[in-house]
């Protein structure tokens, strides 16, 4: 009977061990699932940052696109107000 009862005895610490194991387990996933959940949270917020980023990125582009046409007719007024103060200045000597 001693050996039946040392049996069942093994048995059941192997199962409080098994036991004691899968909680372990469980916590560790537990765990690893909030961590999963803390990592989503900050993905989204990059992508959300990304996001407003990429429409500042969009924002001086167009900015800058409209600076060089600027710079662009800005040249040419300069250029034709030199070509007219030339041709002024053929037509003072010519009425001189």
């Amino acid at each position: 009977m001693k050996l039946g009862t040392e049996i069942a005895s093994a048995g059941l610490a192997d199962l409080d061990t098994l036991e004691i194991k899968v909680e372990r387990v469980v916590g560790h996933v537990n765990e690893l699932r909030g961590q999963n959940t803390q990592l989503d949270s900050t993905i989204r917020t990059l992508h959300e940052q990304l996001a407003v980023r990429d429409d500042m990125v969009d924002s001086l582009r167009r900015d800058l696109a409209q600076a060089n046409l600027e710079r662009r007719d800005i040249r040419k007024e300069e250029l034709i107000r030199s070509k007219l103060a030339t041709l002024l200045s053929k037509l003072e000597v010519l009425e001189g």
